[in-house]
């Protein structure tokens, strides 16, 4: 069985090498511990090995790229989502995409207009909301070129860190 590096040599020993290939891993805790510099790790460790989608829940893009720095973690090549879609980056040279969905404030709604388009139906969502989640880990898979109708193509780390601040918004995962 493949498994997914997490970048720190005795978790991924504990783990017999890593998060098995298709599985997801939920990593949980008191704020403060190091939930979020792992995935940061777990991204560095795979951005060379496969496309990475690193969906930022709480922490802007910038501070995302910058905590990583004071960690010896370089995302210097990852592009924002929000960046792409403004079309403030043209030609991705990269296996990284950040989705800060606060970054997406003014874009996160044309993620949804086909959706809704199709659909007959237009109303406000938040950007925590699973649509607008899902919408724009698509869209990253289209910016990675990793996606084709609909289909992904080869293996994509997803890193979501965090889940907490959509526990509100109460929306069912899809499935």
């Amino acid at each position: 069985m493949r498994r997914i590096s997490l970048g720190i040599d005795w978790l991924d020993y504990a783990m017999l090498g890593g998060v098995p290939r298709g599985n997801w891993l939920l990593i949980t805790g008191e704020p403060g511990v190091g939930k979020s510099i792992l995935t940061i790790q777990a991204a560095g460790a795979n951005v060379d090995a496969m496309p990475v989608v690193y969906v930022s829940t709480e922490t802007r893009f910038f501070d995302v790229v910058r905590q990583a720095k004071q960690f010896h973690i370089d995302l210097s090549d990852a592009v924002s989502l929000a960046d792409v879609l403004a079309g403030k980056v043209k030609d991705v040279k990269t296996n990284l995409v950040v989705i800060d969905l606060f970054g997406l404030a003014r874009e996160y709604r044309e993620l949804l207009r086909a959706g809704e388009e199709e659909e007959g139906k237009s109303k406000a969502r938040s950007p925590l909301s699973m649509e607008v989640v899902m919408a724009s880990i698509e869209r990253a898979y289209e910016v990675l070129g990793v996606g084709e109708e609909g289909k992904v193509t080869k293996d994509v780390l997803v890193i979501i860190d965090s889940l907490a601040p959509m526990w509100p918004m109460r929306q069912r995962w899809p499935g």
